[in-house]
């Protein structure tokens, strides 16, 4: 049986790519929006957001973050009861954000160093690898990073949408006309965003209307997605996000969580939820990933990895 698989667009062989994923954090005193005595409406909270996004790539490409990261392939609805088994996988990986050259096109690379407790490789070595390279900037190296990401994931669906940062790739303003966006109600925030206290947090669905859709299938299928984001309506701030992907036998959802990192200042994710299920292998596949251990790197294709200055 073929796998399912799901990309984005930065993994397709034809043009560029045509998805920009977003670096981890931003400064909280750097989005440039003061607070209105007039309450904003959708499409200035869509701008704010807009430029958040934006300001996550030039900021603090180069952040990693240190991922550890549970997945568990379950039996299905028809299988419950019978004798199949539950599979899992932990794993251990540096998640960082890295441009493609002197293109403006950012990727977002997991770095697996450790499955199930082993070590797979020298974390430093495949850095090296991949990103020192000075022919790293074309597509072939792109669709390398991809697969690399992907080698280690559970179960039949062959993914590289499983990133936490992919979500807000619907809220760049590149890709903002892709999309039909509505208020919907937020729910109770204060119960999982820690930072939104005193703000005003709107949740704020997208459903992709617009074919060559920034996630693909195998095949070149189109594959739309749907969810939702909470969104500080002040800052543009994004505190938490879900992203839906269905196809005929397979549908996913990824949810990821933002909290406030109080040594850096600034949003960076804490941890991702997804679910997929298959239904030609009657299978779900669940993970669960949390996020710390936070440091720098200065990295591009085309240029040496440089440390800041005082450390080893």
């Amino acid at each position: 049986m073929k796998a399912a698989r799901w990309r984005t667009q930065s993994g397709r062989r034809r043009g560029p790519p045509a998805l920009v994923l977003v670096v981890i954090a931003v400064c909280l005193a750097g989005t440039g929006f003061a607070g209105s005595s007039q309450a904003p409406d959708l499409d200035e909270v869509l701008t704010r957001a807009g430029a958040y996004v934006t300001a996550f790539q030039e900021q603090l490409a180069g952040i990693v973050l240190e991922e550890d990261y549970l997945q568990q392939s379950l039996p299905g609805p028809a299988q419950r009861g019978g004798r199949t088994s539950t599979r899992r996988r932990q794993l251990r990986s540096d998640l960082l954000m890295v441009r493609l050259g002197s293109q403006d096109r950012w990727v977002q690379f997991r770095d697996v160093f450790k499955v199930d407790g082993k070590l797979v490789r020298d974390r430093d070595e495949r850095l090296g690898r991949l990103f020192l390279n000075p022919s790293a900037a074309n597509m072939e190296q792109a669709e390398a990073i991809s697969r690399e990401s992907s080698r280690y994931n559970l179960g039949s669906i062959e993914r590289t949408i499983n990133l936490p940062l992919i979500a807000l790739s619907y809220f760049q303003p590149a890709h903002r006309p892709r999309s039909a966006f509505a208020r919907v109600d937020a729910g109770n925030v204060k119960a999982w965003a820690s930072v939104a206290a005193a703000a005003d947090i709107w949740a704020v669905s997208y459903r992709e209307t617009e074919p060559d859709t920034l996630i693909r299938t195998s095949g070149e299928r189109d594959l739309p997605a749907s969810g939702r984001a909470w969104i500080d309506a002040t800052t543009g701030r994004i505190l938490r996000t879900e992203l839906i992907a269905k196809s005929p036998d397979v549908q996913g959802r990824i949810e990821v969580r933002y909290q406030l990192d109080v040594v850096l200042g600034f949003l960076v994710p804490a941890e991702m939820r997804e679910e997929y299920s298959d239904t030609r292998a009657m299978r779900r596949i669940v993970g669960r990933a949390r996020y710390g251990n936070i440091k720098r790197f200065t990295v591009t294709t085309d240029e040496a990895v440089k440390k800041p200055p005082g450390q080893p």
